[in-house]
């Protein structure tokens, strides 16, 4: 019987330790997956990286170039030179214009030539100076790429890749000249892409055998180690791989051969970056491939950096080698130790039994006294009130804490009763509250009271209470944490006497401005009326647009009092204005007043200024909009988009004269400058004058109360 139980338990261990072996087997099988997948991956990202880099040199590089020339294009000299299309030779640059020279010096390292044209294209200068610059000078540039984007557009431009006046690849980088606001001319670099090549391409290195090569958006090679490649298209070199290797390229196909095989090239030109595993166009073979794209203008560079797959094979193999090696290491020794390993499980896991026992008795004990130790901290080191009272209100614990709130040290407020450092105020209060928890068995509660210390220091305290209740429901004891609200409670009092002192002091002021413009506009009223005595129109007509702006200023003020200063509904302000510049007008025609619902609120600051802006509108609608006509129309229309609101007022008069329109305002009354001061300068918005079957004023401004939403939200 023992034989066959030692049978059977030799066969479940000799069956489990084929099982931990295949289980080995598949574990270093994955490992080896996993590091070849990942070290892939890094020479992936490796490979982009390096492309970023030299892109983000690239961009650099055309960056600082194009803000030398903007240096030189803004020189007051040159500028000037240009300008007159001025033509200089070496022996005529002076002190003034080496800047030009001085320029080239600095930069000729990385640059072929700077030359100097004119607005219709000739060239002016180029530095250096060529032996045959004399019959250069002059010569029209207008069509080459670079020159004739800026012409057209007079903005800067970085031009494609094109061939120069020597027949090699090179781009341009122009500037464009501005003499007293008109275009003068450009300043232009002249780079060779064989010196990009040089800076930017050839000294990356990848590997032993990777390399970084570079085409433009017409497919052209401008960058490649094989020199024999350069100027031609990628096509033409994958057909010349093929015809080197002995191979017919079937160009019915082509479209098809590159998605299967070298989808890298177009995916570089259908997105900025991107990696993966791909044939490579030149060996052939399996590469890994990262590509970029640079863009600066009309400036379109490809840049590709690939990796034979081959270099990496050789750490993916050792570790092949390395981790299959361990796991077989691993079997031998599992196996040689399974027999001992099967004698010793009863004995083991009986030991193991009894350790755990022993180790968990030991935690419970260690963890307790951890437990006990972090809760004494915890109630010793707060700053809040700890106490425990029995059934009587009788202090049996409370920490450090009353030495602040009672005067007491711990040890003096044991034994003594609870109810006797509570204010007289709130004496009977927090002891009726105490016996009716009592009553009601509540376990837990949240109450404010005042305490008193022995020195007669008054505290607010909020407690959270929990009682302790028998099974009878008779009162064990109460826990309680009392938090000190003393200094909120201070701070709260004093807000309040400020803001009720604030308050009384804005009725007052604004009692008194209203008062003030009031009058203002009874004494204006009486020179009006000597005005009329003494026949004096322009006096007259300056007195009533005065009262009328105090008047809008009156009724926004009004408003905004009513409402506390607080953010007004624009709909409203604009129909509360409207109608007190209509009270003080005297014409026996009808006025017909539309205004679109809109929810659009503004703050008191900006509402001020729109009524000033509002009623300056509305006057000149009325005193003008009644020639020749029965009724008067005026529409508001106020739509919000974002941050922006705008504001369309518009009447059915006779339109406003074609140079208030142009934004001549030297004929008109002071109005239209009064409203474009605000609207510009107060609201820091735009105002457009417009003729439209009538006036027709479109204002523009920046809400402050969607700008301030709008960054709260964020």
């Amino acid at each position: 019987m023992k034989t066959n139980k030692l049978f059977m338990r030799s066969a479940i261990s000799a069956i489990a330790g084929i099982a931990v072996i295949i289980v080995i087997i598949y574990v270093a099988y994955l490992s080896h997956k996993g590091f070849a997948k990942t070290s892939v991956s890094q020479t992936q990202n490796q490979l982009l990286a390096t492309l970023k880099v030299t892109a983000k040199a690239l961009d650099e590089f055309i960056g600082y170039h194009q803000e030398a020339l903007q240096i030189l294009s803004n020189d007051p000299l040159i500028k000037e030179r240009i300008y007159n299309k001025v033509q200089w030779e070496k022996e005529d640059h002076g002190e003034e214009f080496c800047q030009v020279e001085n320029l080239y010096e600095a930069y000729k390292k990385h640059v072929d030539a700077l030359a100097i044209i004119d607005a219709n294209g000739k060239m002016l200068d180029r530095d250096p100076f060529w032996k045959d610059n004399k019959n250069r000078i002059g010569w029209n540039y207008s069509d080459e790429p670079g020159v004739a984007c800026v012409l057209k557009d007079h903005k800067p431009c970085v031009s494609e890749v094109f061939y120069n006046d020597l027949g090699r690849f090179a781009v341009s980088i122009s500037e464009p000249v501005f003499y007293k606001d008109k275009f003068a001319g450009i300043t232009r670099w002249m780079i060779e892409t064989n010196t990009i090549s040089k800076d930017f391409i050839e000294p990356v290195k990848i590997g032993k055998n990777g390399f970084v090569w570079m085409f433009d958006n017409k497919n052209t090679i401008i960058s490649h180690p094989r020199k024999d490649f350069m100027g031609m298209t990628v096509l033409d070199v994958i057909k010349k791989v093929h015809e080197e290797r002995g191979e017919v390229f079937d160009e019915s196909r082509t479209q098809e051969h590159i998605i299967a095989e070298h989808d890298y090239l177009n995916r570089v030109r259908a997105k900025d970056e991107g990696i993966g595993i791909f044939i490579n166009c030149v060996t052939d073979e399996r590469d890994i491939i990262a590509y970029k794209t640079v863009a600066a203008g009309n400036l379109i560079l490809n840049l590709i950096a690939t990796l034979p797959y081959s270099e990496i094979t050789g750490p993916i193999n050792k570790h092949a080698r390395d981790i299959f090696g361990l796991a077989g290491f691993i079997a031998i020794i599992l196996s040689a130790g399974g027999l001992v390993v099967f004698r010793g499980q009863k004995e083991k896991a009986r030991l193991e039994t009894e350790a755990r026992y022993l180790k968990q008795l030991a935690n419970g004990a260690k963890a307790l006294k951890e437990s006990e130790q972090k809760f004494r901290e915890f109630v010793e080191g707060t700053d809040d009130l700890v106490t425990r009272v029995d059934s009587n209100g009788t202090f049996t614990y409370v920490n450090d804490t009353s030495e602040k709130i009672f005067g007491l040290s711990p040890g003096k407020c044991i034994g003594l009763s609870a109810f006797d450092f509570i204010h007289p105020d709130d004496s009977e209060k927090t002891k009726a509250a105490f016996a009716e928890w009592i009553r009601d068995r509540v376990s837990s509660i949240t109450f404010e009271n005042r305490q008193v210390s022995q020195s007669g220091q008054v505290h607010y305290m909020q407690w959270t209470i929990n009682s302790k209740f028998d099974e009878d429901g008779n009162l064990i004891a109460t826990n309680s944490i009392a938090r000190d609200l003393t200094e909120i409670k201070l701070a709260e009092k004093r807000l309040k006497q400020y803001a009720d002192t604030q308050e009384v002091l804005i009725r007052e002021v604004n009692h008194r401005v209203t008062n003030n413009l009031s009058a203002i506009i009874g004494m204006l009223a009486m020179e009006e009326k000597h005005a009329v005595e003494e026949g004096s129109t322009y006096y007259l007509s300056f007195l009533q647009n005065l009262t009328a702006r105090i008047r809008g200023l009156s009724l926004v003020h009004g408003l905004l009092s009513a409402s506390g200063w607080q953010p007004l509904k624009l709909s409203l302000l604009c129909e509360q204005i409207l109608k007190g510049a209509t009270q003080g007008a005297l014409f026996s025609k009808n006025l017909e007043i539309s205004i679109t619902p809109s929810q659009v609120i503004v703050s008191s600051t900006q509402a001020h200024h729109l009524a000033m802006v509002i009623n300056e509108l509305a006057t000149n609608s009325i005193k003008h909009g009644v020639t020749n006509r029965d009724n008067i129309h005026i529409n508001i229309i106020i739509e919000q988009d974002g941050a922006k609101t705008t504001i369309q007022f518009k009447d059915n008069g006779p339109g406003f004269p074609e140079e208030i329109v142009k934004g001549d305002f030297s004929s008109a009354n002071i109005g239209f400058e009064l409203i474009q001061g605000i609207v510009m300068k107060s609201l820091g918005g735009n105002v457009v004058f417009e003729n439209d079957n009538g006036s027709l004023t479109t204002i523009s401004f920046e809400n402050e109360i969607n700008i301030a939403t709008r960054r709260d939200t964020v």
